[in-house]
């Protein structure tokens, strides 16, 4: 990315902030481990007892980290069709507008053939 901003290409990002569940998740840790800490804590319910919570702190990071590997799939995949579908060198943008010119200089402009296809309208990203 570096690379395509020094030669001067616009560089899109997308930023996805999600520091609150991280935050949420983080403070469950912090909380566990202080209740952990305190030798007179001993409910009688098992959910938020000192087991109860360090096991809630434990699915809670494991679903986090799940969320972001999840996240990171999902963008690798935007990606990856991104390229294909506008940056590559047979990008299909191209491909579809070359077939318009080609079909316009075979058939005419006129022809019933390119008013079919006449109206698609291709676009590449900025």
């Amino acid at each position: 990315m570096e690379a395509a901003k020094l030669e001067g290409i616009a560089v899109r990002q997308v930023v996805k902030h999600i520091a609150d569940f991280n935050t949420r998740a983080n403070n469950m840790s912090t909380y566990a481990l202080f209740i952990n800490s305190v030798a007179e804590y001993k409910p009688n319910e098992t959910d938020i007892s000192k087991t109860g919570l360090t096991a809630k702190s434990v699915e809670l990071n494991a679903k986090n980290a799940d969320i972001l590997t999840a996240e990171t799939e999902h963008d690798n995949t935007i990606l990856n069709r991104n390229s294909i579908l506008y940056f590559n060198d047979d990008n299909l943008v191209d491909i579809g507008l070359n077939t318009k010119l080609y079909v316009k200089s075979a058939y005419g402009s006129s022809s019933v053939q390119y008013k079919q296809i006449s109206g698609l309208i291709f676009r590449k990203l900025a």
